[in-house]
């Protein structure tokens, strides 16, 4: 499941926690969150940044 944590500090520091993302699929996902809320910072990448992004299947179902 992914999610994202966001932590605002009292001074207004912004931090985020990306889980269950693969890839660059948290920098996206966490990129345009950061400017809405006005944060800056560094980046840390997790073990999980250099594995190739996950896919999400899509089926269709046919009824008759």
């Amino acid at each position: 499941m992914r999610k994202i944590e966001v932590t605002i500090g009292l001074d207004g520091a912004v931090k985020m926690d990306a889980q269950g993302f693969t890839g660059k699929t948290c920098e996206e996902a966490t990129d345009q969150l950061m400017i809405l809320l006005g944060g800056e910072g560094e980046s840390k990448k997790k073990p999980e940044y250099f594995q190739p992004p996950t896919t999400t299947a899509v089926g269709v179902k046919k009824v008759f």
